[in-house]
């Protein structure tokens, strides 16, 4: 896993590589932003400054969910179906539940200015349309890849961060 460096913090759990879409003929994937506000447990001193980040995005469980879908009259095959807002559905989404482990590591802000650590584990959901191709047998499997993290300090105790994923759906598998 990759590591970047970004006013001070190094952020590690960063996907080395991306699933290259121009060799697929039907890529199936989402975006998604994990976004949280992380408070430092009691017992753990005050933060002077963050230093390290470190996150890994697990699939925790996936499910085949069959949507609506239109019907062609004449072939009787399933056709895309668009929503109002832009939503196309295909007849079948996975839904996926993950979690994102992740450890803060920050100077403490005390005399002795000594290292300290937070773990943090923070569940996710989304739900991804599958091709008009896809039917229940084939099952997927998704992979998750860290895109980028971002951690803000707001105060001695406060951590915003956000954590961006790239589920990646195989089909077939």
């Amino acid at each position: 896993m990759g590591t970047k460096v970004y006013d001070l913090i190094a952020y590690s759990g960063l996907a080395d590589t991306l699933p290259d879409y121009s060799l697929r003929t039907n890529p199936t994937f989402k975006e998604i932003n994990v976004d949280e506000m992380l408070q430092i447990p009691e017992q753990k001193p005050d933060i002077e400054q963050i230093i390290r980040v470190i996150a890994k995005a697990n699939i925790l469980c996936t499910k085949i969910i069959e949507t609506p879908v239109s019907v062609d009259a004449t072939t009787g095959e399933r056709v895309e179906t668009e929503a109002v807002d832009g939503t196309i559905l295909t007849g079948y989404k996975v839904g996926v539940l993950g979690k994102i482990d992740q450890k803060i590591e920050y100077v403490a802000d005390e005399e002795t200015q000594s290292v300290h650590s937070a773990h943090f584990s923070i569940p996710f959901c989304a739900h991804i349309v599958l091709p008009l191709s896809f039917t229940p047998d084939q099952g997927v499997k998704v992979i998750p890849y860290i895109e980028d993290i971002y951690a803000l300090q707001c105060d001695n105790r406060n951590i915003f961060k956000n954590v961006t994923i790239l589920l990646d759906v195989l089909i077939g598998n």
